[in-house]
């Protein structure tokens, strides 16, 4: 079975950040990649890229930052078969919203998601999130 080659475009957002461990306050992860790549049970089924071209607070996020997106998808289109962007719940809807329109007639599946705790930590919703977007970038 040829698995769908689905590509991940990190935005930034909670699902991307850690605790400080001294002052409880969430901030970036070093290395956000290495926490997202962590799936080993998509493997089976997808395979899995992943391209990091923002890392903020989406309470930050401006149109040109959705223009940055919507090009990284238009530059990497023919390579994949779905694609998943991962950004903060804050301004997700207003992502989308910017992307349904740069990204009009496109015939593959562009699955948002994010989370409300930090993937690495207990309680996260983030890791459900995330494999079920991947899924459904994948196979719907």
């Amino acid at each position: 079975m040829v698995r769908p080659k689905i590509c991940l475009i990190f935005a930034g957002g909670t699902i991307g950040m850690v605790k400080n461990p001294e002052t409880g306050v969430l901030q970036p992860a070093m290395d956000a990649a290495e926490i997202i790549r962590n799936f080993p049970e998509l493997q089976k089924y997808i395979q899995l890229d992943f391209k990091m071209i923002l890392n903020l607070d989406s309470s930050n996020m401006n149109p040109k930052h959705w223009t940055e997106i919507a090009s990284k998808i238009h530059q990497i289109y023919d390579k994949y078969d779905g694609f998943v962007v991962a950004q903060g719940t804050d301004t997700m809807a207003y992502t989308c919203s910017a992307l349904s329109f740069a990204l009009q007639n496109l015939s593959k599946p562009i699955v948002f998601t994010g989370s409300l705790i930090p993937l690495n930590e207990i309680g996260s919703d983030g890791r459900n999130n995330l494999i079920y977007a991947c899924l459904t970038a994948a196979f719907y």
